[in-house]
């Protein structure tokens, strides 16, 4: 009888001592992912305070919560488990969300001002802008009202759009025969009055009538309360005039290059000769007197572009010695 009895009681301790171990384990597991659970909860929680916080996570989150109370109150491991990959996935998903929507809200600010800046270009003006306008008002109230589900879809549009208008700008700017000096925004071409020096020595780019400027200067007065002044000598000679240089809006000319072909050019820096008080008019003051323009070119150097002395509508380029 003892001997059937021991073989039983050995039975048992090994049943119980598998029942502890088990109950260790599962203890120890339950533990484990619980710890990693509320780890991805605290986080989802944390994420709940960000603007691109999606609400349907809201219920995601509560659902995640409840079932997580119920596996760890049955010390359900495998449930347990489930719930630490969901929640994993959870948090993972909507972190990648943030990120996603915080880069494309950046990106389409930036596209905007892009978008701004093609079309204050000169030659957009000539270019149909109803789909940027609308698409970029579509942008703007998307930002103004964070619905920021809509920014990736409207950064695409809006980049491609500008992306046609960028090229129907190159396009026209690759026709022009000068460069843009990129002075400002409002004035793209204009030339920079503190870089010019205070004397200028101007000849004609290609050779001219004799009723054309051959040589057109600027110097200092002989006295310091008086201003720098300008000679535009026909003929071999010239009246005295004053001189002012002003930015304008973006304006489109003639000028002659040095093959006497006409060619477009963009200009920003306008010079204005006025004749002294103290010189009588001759035939060529109120030829002298017309607006002229600064301009860079491909080369570097800066000319006067004056427009023509025999009533043509183009401008003749003078380079500088």
């Amino acid at each position: 009888m003892k001997k059937k009895i021991i073989p039983v009681v050995i039975v048992i301790i090994a049943l119980l001592i598998g029942c502890v171990g088990y109950i260790c384990y599962r203890n120890n597991e339950v533990k484990k992912y619980s710890a990693k659970i509320e780890k991805q909860l605290d986080k989802m929680d944390q994420l709940k305070g960000e603007a691109y916080f999606l609400p349907e996570h809201e219920k995601d989150l509560k659902n995640l919560k409840k079932n997580y109370e119920t596996a760890k109150s049955n010390k359900s491991v495998g449930d347990i488990k489930e719930i630490s990959n969901e929640a994993k996935k959870l948090a993972t998903k909507t972190s990648g969300e943030i990120s996603k929507y915080n880069e494309y809200y950046k990106l389409l600010k930036k596209e905007i001002e892009e978008s701004d800046k093609l079309q204050s270009s000169y030659y957009a003006k000539d270019y149909d802008l109803t789909k940027i306008s609308e698409t970029k008002s579509k942008a703007n109230d998307s930002i103004n009202n964070s619905d920021f589900t809509k920014y990736e879809e409207l950064y695409g549009v809006l980049s491609e759009q500008d992306k046609a208008l960028s090229q129907h700008i190159d396009e026209e700017m690759s026709k022009i025969y000068n460069v843009p000096t990129n002075l400002s925004e409002q004035y793209p071409f204009g030339i920079d009055e503190s870089s010019l020096s205070k004397e200028w020595s101007y000849h004609p780019l290609v050779k001219q009538k004799k009723n054309f400027p051959t040589w057109v200067i600027t110097s200092e007065a002989d006295t310091l309360d008086e201003p720098p002044y300008a000679n535009l000598f026909i003929d071999d000679s010239s009246n005295d005039y004053d001189y002012s240089i002003n930015q304008i809006d973006t304006k489109e000319i003639t000028v002659q290059d040095k093959n006497r072909e006409l060619q477009k050019a963009l200009v920003n820096t306008e010079v204005t000769f006025k004749k002294q008080a103290d010189y009588d008019d001759d035939e060529y003051t109120a030829l002298n007197e017309r607006p002229a323009y600064l301009l860079k070119m491909k080369s570097g150097a800066v000319y006067l572009a004056l427009q023509n002395y025999d009533g043509e509508d183009y401008y003749i380029l003078y380079q500088p010695d």
